[in-house]
């Protein structure tokens, strides 16, 4: 099983929630035009000003998917 990592676009401020739920259907898109194997993709609230879009991805896309859409921030997930 190769490694996984989640790919993270945060936003800020009171449309945050709107904005990640639209970056959300971008990423799908995206998944779709590239046909990515990745397909795990969500948003996360963690306040009512500060919402994430994440996607998780396979190290053999990662490279493809930070170039072309730049997250804020990357984590390596554990492996089972």
């Amino acid at each position: 099983m190769s490694n996984q990592y989640k790919l993270i676009w945060e936003y800020r401020g009171p449309d945050a929630q709107m904005i990640a739920e639209h970056y959300e259907h971008h990423l799908e898109d995206f998944i779709k035009m590239r046909d990515l194997k990745s397909n795990q993709i969500g948003v996360e609230a963690y306040s009512e000003f500060y919402v994430t879009a994440f996607m998780i991805v396979r190290e053999d896309e990662l490279d493809v998917v930070r170039q072309a859409l730049r997250p804020n921030k990357i984590k390596q997930l554990e492996e089972d």
